[in-house]
């Protein structure tokens, strides 16, 4: 039971500690500049310049859901197992 709670006190600190570094692409990410080249019409614009980039998935906000519901899930199986070997 011991070592269970060590690896559990382990990996979350893993977790906290991964959280705090910020992302370092937001410091190098630049401004599409529209290249020179390209008419002033509306017609070719929307055909070379990038799109719009995705919405965020939202499984983030369910992270800490699916944890617990994994960690129940593993609980429940284990007691079904000692429970049949008994």
């Amino acid at each position: 039971m011991k070592k269970i709670l060590f690896v559990i006190l382990i990996l979350t600190g893993y977790f906290l500690h991964a959280q705090q570094a910020d992302n370092p692409f937001y410091e190098t990410e630049k401004a599409v500049e529209k290249p020179k080249d390209i008419p002033e019409s509306g017609e070719n614009e929307t055909d070379r310049l990038p799109g719009n980039p995705p919405k965020p998935v939202p499984i983030d906000d369910y992270i800490p859901v699916l944890i617990s519901i994994a960690v129940g899930m593993i609980i429940y199986k284990t007691y079904q197992k000692k429970k049949l070997l008994s």
